[in-house]
């Protein structure tokens, strides 16, 4: 697949909830995936403002087993990228920071937002949230 390796690793966990979780509600911010009209970005800019917003949102409440969650946003990540500094202090990058906001945003609103660094990372955040173990056997 051409440009952004972050478009990869929504395909296959979309094709994750599709299969295990088929009644569950998701959706995918399209932000983040390669647009050259610049028309689109403009008009996706002047609708949603801020940018950073989470790359997917999942309307489930989370298994109990979990917790008291309303909604989960992930952060997609591809591998090997780095969110926070050996001292647990964000990194410098803006684009980072402007993401980790918007999570914070979210989880005080009842969401469990957090950043998913590669596809391993993604699929285990989603079983443990609604199925409250990561214990799926994953088919692609």
């Amino acid at each position: 697949m051409r440009g952004n390796r972050e478009n990869d690793i929504y395909r296959l966990i979309a094709l994750h909830l599709r299969t295990q979780y088929r009644s569950t509600p998701f959706r995918f911010d399209l932000a983040g995936v390669n647009n050259s009209s610049q028309y689109s970005r403009g008009l996706y800019k002047s609708l949603n403002g801020d940018s950073g917003f989470p790359d997917l949102i999942i309307y489930q409440r989370s298994h109990p087993a979990f917790g008291q969650f309303v909604g989960c946003a992930i952060e997609v990540k591809v591998e090997g990228t780095r969110i926070r500094r050996k001292d647990g202090t964000l990194v410098a990058d803006e684009h980072i920071r402007e993401q980790a906001e918007w999570l914070k945003r979210l989880n005080d609103q009842g969401y469990y937002a957090a950043f998913g660094v590669g596809l391993t990372s993604c699929i285990e955040l989603v079983d443990k949230y609604l199925s409250g173990t990561t214990n799926q056997i994953i088919e692609f």
